[in-house]
């Protein structure tokens, strides 16, 4: 059940993240010069920014040095953001459509970038992915 219940959160999530992501006008990214701006500040907050404020507040939590490191680098994924800022798109904020695609690629590369090399720096960290399970009692 529990696997099922995981698989159909997967799949709610994959559908709003490629709804939302319908919604892009890459050629708009693209003459804009968004690619750009959103790259650097994904990089910035992915390798700069997260570290320093998830750092520190990890540190006080008894975890092993690599599993700080894991939290530090894997962080949250999804569509969240994308959400956020198109309800700036939908408010007719000034600058919500530049905000709303350089989001999108900041999360694009949040989601590609460091979520393709989760299993490398779990493994690299000393990290296990797989939950542990044990075996029921012969009396159960």
């Amino acid at each position: 059940m529990r696997a099922f219940n995981a698989a159909l959160g997967e799949l709610g999530e994959l559908a709003a993240f490629v709804a939302l992501g319908l919604t892009v006008d890459l050629a708009f990214i693209g003459d804009e010069g968004l690619w750009w701006r959103g790259l650097l500040i994904a990089v910035l907050l992915g390798f700069v920014v997260r570290p320093l404020a998830v750092g520190p507040l990890v540190s006080a939590i008894d975890l092993t040095w690599g599993e700080r490191g894991f939290i530090v680098w894997s962080g949250l994924k999804g569509a969240v953001p994308i959400l956020l800022a198109s309800l700036a798109v939908v408010a007719g904020a000034e600058y919500a459509p530049e905000t709303y695609g350089i989001v999108f690629v900041v999360v694009l590369f949040s989601v590609v970038v460091q979520g393709s090399l989760v299993p490398t720096v779990a493994r690299r960290l000393g990290v296990p992915l797989e939950e542990e399970t044990t075996p029921p009692s012969p009396a159960q």
